[in-house]
């Protein structure tokens, strides 16, 4: 791996769901970002580092959803984790000033238990060897 090719850091907060992601206001035509979304977006911009890779990389990304997954009847909660990563990965590349679309590989994204706050631990690395990615 290059060095300075990756970087991780953490969120102290659960990521929102993208199912809610999105409001809209029928009466004015809108769709808009929902306070929770804007707020976790901003979480993920303050905590993430500054980082000037390569021009033109691509990038993969990954994190562990450190969070209680489990019902107080100890059953599993209904939070799939494709649905936790979106707003996560658009505030890390808008943070780096980046455009998403140079994300070529997008996890493994992990569930972590713990009793203790929630919380995210995101990496981004730089896929230096682009040729090997293309085969397979």
């Amino acid at each position: 791996m290059l060095k300075d090719s990756q970087i991780e850091f953490q969120v102290p907060c659960m990521p929102v769901s993208s199912n809610v992601i999105y409001k809209i206001n029928y009466a004015k035509r809108l769709v808009y970002m929902s306070k929770e979304a804007k707020t976790y977006k901003k979480m993920v911009i303050i905590h993430c580092p500054p980082w000037s890779p390569p021009d033109y990389s691509m990038f993969s990304i990954e994190g562990e959803v450190w969070a209680n997954w489990f019902t107080k009847a100890g059953k599993l909660k209904r939070l799939d984790i494709p649905n936790l990563t979106k707003v996560t990965i658009d505030g890390v590349f808008q943070k780096l000033g980046i455009d998403d679309k140079q994300v070529i590989t997008s996890g493994p994204w992990k569930k972590c238990q713990t009793t203790d706050e929630a919380h995210v631990v995101i990496r981004v690395s730089v896929i230096d060897n682009l040729v090997d990615w293309k085969e397979k």
